[in-house]
């Protein structure tokens, strides 16, 4: 005769109402994004902090003197006479970086997506400007625009004659513009 033996299952510890399934999503959700909300706070929020907290300053790092000026920087900013006039350029770079960038990319996007011979050497070619160092590319471009540079020498060799790009008012802009494009033109 068999003896009946009582099957006992484990008792379940009674959940806590504080671990719903809205909270455990919200703090999967918390988790998923706390990589880049302490990168935002570090890299973003407390540099940003840190500039406003220097200009309320004058700081001479030669003498090591940090004295707090309060908004005096500020009124001196807005008393400068070459304020409009430096805004009027920042706007003006802005605006024409933006304009060139974004008509660059897309003819950059539309060629890349081209079955042309070539196309590899294409590619390579347009985005080495991203990995070359800022300094050779600089230097580079200083050659290429200086008065009696490689711009210019080809332009003579056509019967024109050149500006000089890195001194004129207007062909800085451009050229500021241009190199700043084309420099970035591979990532966009």
């Amino acid at each position: 005769m068999a003896v009946a033996q009582e099957i006992t299952r484990p008792r379940h510890r009674p959940v806590s109402a504080f671990w719903t399934i809205a909270r455990r999503d919200s703090l999967a959700g918390f988790l998923f994004i706390a990589p880049q909300l302490i990168g935002i706070i570090i890299f973003v929020l407390i540099p940003l902090g840190l500039v406003f907290w220097y200009s309320l300053h004058e700081w001479n790092v030669l003498a090591n003197t940090f004295t707090y000026t309060g908004a005096q920087n500020y009124r001196m900013l807005i008393e400068d006479g070459n304020l409009l006039e430096v805004l009027g350029a920042t706007g003006i770079f802005s605006a024409g970086l933006v304009v060139f960038n974004l008509s660059l990319a897309l003819l950059l996007a539309v060629l890349l997506n081209q079955k042309l011979a070539g196309i590899a050497i294409f590619r390579t070619l347009f985005f080495s400007p991203v990995v070359v160092s800022l300094v050779a590319w600089t230097i580079v471009w200083g050659f290429l625009l200086q008065k009696n540079g490689g711009i210019n020498g080809m332009l003579l060799m056509v019967g024109i004659e050149g500006p000089n790009w890195l001194r004129e008012e207007t062909t800085a802009m451009i050229r500021s513009s241009s190199y700043r494009s084309s420099r970035m033109s591979g990532l966009t």
